[in-house]
């Protein structure tokens, strides 16, 4: 029996214990298909974007502006806190600017690579990602501990 599943509307039906693909011809990379590894690729792509342009510039903001507890460690960054939550903002609009771009360009990569390539890109992808996630998780908790013995 056939089921609809995933966003590209792939058909999967089982024949003699193998799963085919029909409809529109994603490819699969070790049992999982194209799209969900893009997913997971884009979705630790959004934590990251959300730890680093999001939650480490709100928590510094608070532990610089409103409790004065510390100092923006970025000398390019720390006159835009000292100045205010519009000049934060207005500061990092070139950054999410560039991050939309990073995001559809690895998307992109995702749909025009090969099989082999894919499965580089993808295991890059993790591997600089989950730094990349785990480098902010370790930059906000810092910026609470510190708020957090201030307060």
């Amino acid at each position: 029996m056939p089921r609809l599943i995933g966003f590209s509307r792939i058909l999967y039906t089982r024949k003699r214990g193998r799963r085919l693909t029909v409809g529109t011809g994603v490819r699969q990379i070790r049992g999982v298909t194209v799209d969900a590894k893009l997913r997971r690729v884009l979705g630790l792509y959004a934590v990251a974007v959300l730890l680093h342009a999001v939650f480490d510039p709100a928590v510094t903001y608070v532990a610089v502006r409103v409790v004065e507890v510390g100092v923006e460690a970025n000398p390019m960054l720390r006159p835009h806190f000292e100045a205010g939550l519009f000049r934060v903002v207005v500061a990092h609009l070139p950054l999410f600017v560039l991050l939309g771009c990073i995001g559809g360009s690895i998307a992109y990569l995702f749909e025009t690579a090969t099989g082999r390539e894919r499965n580089r890109l993808y295991a890059v992808s993790q591997a600089l990602l989950d730094g990349t996630v785990l480098w902010g998780l370790l930059l906000v908790a810092w910026n609470l501990r510190i708020l957090a013995t201030a307060l």
